[in-house]
């Protein structure tokens, strides 16, 4: 197995040619398929491919042909908005600097996430954007981070100097909103957030206890889904129609906040009257709901600039990126 570390020199086609005992020409055949090679001799070639962990170039095939240059994302789950609308973003920045993107969408499963990531290093695009849904599975490609194409995070930080990272400030958009709740006069909140394991779910449960502390607002409690972002949205929906001492609800993200409405219009609370509710991310549909969702926006189209500008950085040149968010007040406060 082909080792993956900072100085490890990438094997090329001369040697793949070298250790098959044939040309650069016949190599170059057998992994394009476009020249009649003996079977016998395109077994062999094949063999020292996998023997020697070759990895073909697509960078220097599109310089060559004057394609654009290869591009793969990695995401959680193309159903949420935020995901749908940031992707969406990341490809036209990424069409504007000659990228061509390809997706691939992990629908929640973490095995199927290890198992892309895999596949995408093995590929060698020209750059990877990833949006983690699991820390395990960054410790399990970490590894990867230094001998492989330029590879960006998002939404997550990440202190691994081979990676660069783009997020937002999420504790900060947390305390605006306990701040907000409590300028309402609002006494006792509940949080929730999407499953435990990343910095993202975690800083903003905490800046918005530790806010809520300081301004004199009461958090009943914060539960956090087991699996999916939706397993919060039930549980939190269960305590505020089971607690009416609740009087403000803060959520992970805005589908969080607009599954949790919809429950509770259904169970006849009203919204703000009774509960007021604050999401977080900005997506375009919580614009479009009735009442309109109060929410703490990210900046996509800044994310999307942002992580382009980290895949042109030479690879080895760690940064992070933190952008600003904002607070919009909608219906739901």
């Amino acid at each position: 197995m082909p080792s993956h570390h900072k100085n490890a020199r990438r094997v090329g086609i001369i040697d793949v040619a070298r250790e098959a005992g044939v040309s650069t020409a016949t190599v170059s055949f057998v992994l394009a398929g476009k020249a009649p090679v003996a079977d016998a001799t395109r077994e062999r070639v094949l063999e020292v491919v996998r023997q020697l962990g070759y990895q073909r170039n697509r960078h220097a095939r599109a310089l060559r042909r004057g394609a654009p240059k290869s591009l793969s994302a990695v995401v959680p789950d193309v159903t949420n908005p935020f995901y749908a609308e940031l992707i969406a973003a990341i490809e036209n920045a990424a069409s504007g600097r000659g990228f061509l993107l390809s997706l691939m969408n992990c629908q929640l499963d973490r095995a199927r996430e290890v198992s892309y990531l895999g596949a995408v290093f093995d590929e060698v695009p020209d750059g990877i954007i990833y949006v983690p849904m699991t820390s395990d599975a960054v410790h399990e490609v970490e590894s990867r981070f230094n001998s492989g194409p330029p590879i960006v995070i998002v939404d997550e930080i990440t202190s691994h100097a081979g990676a660069g990272a783009v997020s937002v400030d999420n504790e900060a958009g947390a305390r605006m909103v306990a701040r907000h709740f409590r300028s309402l006069g609002r006494r006792r909140a509940l949080v929730t957030g999407p499953p435990r394991g990343l910095p993202t779910s975690a800083s903003r449960a905490a800046g918005f206890i530790d806010e809520a502390a300081k301004v004199g607002l009461e958090v009943a409690q914060a539960a956090f889904g087991q699996v999916r972002t939706s397993d919060a949205g039930t549980v939190a929906a269960d305590i505020l129609i089971g607690d009416r001492t609740i009087d403000a609800y803060f959520a992970g993200n805005d589908v969080l906040a607009i599954q949790v409405l919809f429950e509770l219009q259904r169970a006849g609370i009203r919204v703000p009257e009774d509960i007021a509710i604050c999401g977080f991310d900005g997506i375009g549909w919580g614009q479009m709901i009735t009442p309109r969702l109060t929410t703490v926006r990210q900046p996509i189209e800044q994310i999307a600039n942002a992580v382009m500008d980290l895949i042109s950085i030479r690879q080895g040149e760690h940064q992070d990126i933190v952008l600003p968010v904002e607070f919009m007040r909608g219906q739901t406060t």
